[in-house]
Parts: structure tokens; sequence; C-alpha cells
């Protein structure tokens, strides 16, 4: 079964300005979270040739940027 963030997503940009993490003082908005797994989802697509099949990694600590890679990661399938 492949995730699906459609819904989830969807619903964050009704409500886009709100924030929706806080880490180390850093604040992030639903939009900020959105836009940022959009730019990582082009570039693995057209820089970095990503395929459907492929398998990608994400190798990191438990930080906010990990939950923006797996989105745009999981993103990725209706396009490939």
């Amino acid at each position: 079964m492949r995730p699906n963030h459609g819904g989830g997503l969807s619903a964050g940009l009704a409500i886009r300005d709100k924030e929706f993490l806080v880490y180390e003082g850093e604040r992030w908005t639903f939009n900020d979270l959105r836009r940022q797994a959009s730019a990582i989802a082009q570039q693995l697509r057209q820089q970095s040739g990503v395929r459907a099949g492929d398998r990608v990694a994400i190798a990191m600590r438990n930080y906010p940027e990990w939950m923006t890679a797996y989105i745009a990661i999981t993103s990725l399938a209706p396009w490939l």
C-alpha cells in the first residue's frame, strides 16, 4: 500500500499559514512543508533521474527535514 498524502496536504493548504511544526526555535507552516517537499520531489525527478521502481533511502537523524524528504519521495508515485 502506498502512502497517500494528497488529503493531508490538501487539508494543510486550507490552513497553509498556520504553524505546523516548531523545532529549536524554527517555525514551519504547512505551506513551508509543501514548498520544500515539492522542491525535493522536483529535484529527484528532474536532476537525479528517479524513475518508477527506483528505491530512495533517507539517511538522516530524526529532524523535521526527514518529514519533508519522506513526503517528497512518497509523492513521486503519481508522476512516475
